[in-house]
């Protein structure tokens, strides 16, 4: 009962407080007054994040990681330099890396925000990308009630015009994690990639906060028939080492 209360509670401004305050927290100055920064908070190339992935020669898909261990992520038209945006909840940290791959976004705009569930760690900053670039699309699961969403997509539904090159990206009603949390499943000639949210990590999948295991069973056996086995799968925590350890 007292979790279920906390979690009432994250869903209110104080959760956006609160997502906002972690965010300060891992940035903060060090003892040497120079700004820290957590060892997953880095875009840069690593031995366990590549700098970039591409898809069908014309596309990159750049993750960004941000907070303790959450991904976001920037999905580029490489000839057009247009782009879109995954799950931006560190307004801050992501234009930064726009600025990184040199995609000017100070005359560039991002072309839409796809938000995969309402959590803060996930939709928190969509109100601060609206400020900066208004009237940009914010593209979220129906009824999900996602922070400055203004199209909410069906399951199934197939969205095309974002980007150049012929991508389209497929939507993948999922709801467990919270009631209406969608994936989205991107198709770029014979490639196809899939971020999954909260929903499906590596070596696991996510909490059932608004669902239960008979629904996360249905998506597991939907996406096991549904999306070929050679997708890649770009999650939105790093969870693969706690998941490994916890089973």
């Amino acid at each position: 009962m007292f979790f279920w209360l906390i979690y009432r509670i994250y869903l209110t401004k104080v959760g956006k407080w609160r997502h906002d305050s972690e965010l300060g927290r891992v940035k903060a100055p060090g003892r040497d007054g120079k700004e820290t920064i957590h060892p997953h908070c880095k875009y840069e190339k690593t031995d366990s994040v590549p700098e970039y992935f591409f898809m069908d020669n014309k596309y990159q898909v750049i993750p960004v990681p941000f907070l303790d261990d959450n991904f976001a992520y920037i999905v580029v038209h490489v000839e057009s330099k247009q782009y879109v945006l995954v799950d931006p909840a560190d307004f801050d940290t992501v234009q930064a890396a726009l600025e990184h791959y040199e995609l000017s976004p100070a005359t560039n705009a991002p072309r839409a925000i796809l938000t995969t569930h309402k959590h803060w760690d996930h939709a928190g900053h969509n109100d601060r990308f609206v400020a900066a670039y208004p009237g940009i699309k914010i593209i979220g699961g129906p009824g999900e009630n996602t922070l400055a969403v203004t199209k909410e997509v069906q399951d199934n539904e197939v969205v095309t015009e974002l980007l150049d090159g012929g991508i389209s990206i497929k939507v993948i009603h999922t709801p467990c994690h919270t009631g209406h949390h969608v994936m989205f499943l991107a198709t770029a000639g014979e490639d196809q990639f899939m971020f999954t949210g909260d929903c499906i990590f590596q070596s696991g999948v996510g909490m059932f906060f608004e669902g239960t295991a008979t629904q996360m069973h249905a998506i597991l056996k939907r996406v096991t028939n549904e999306v070929s086995h050679s997708t890649s799968l770009f999650f939105g925590h790093d969870y693969g080492f706690k998941n490994i350890c916890w089973a």
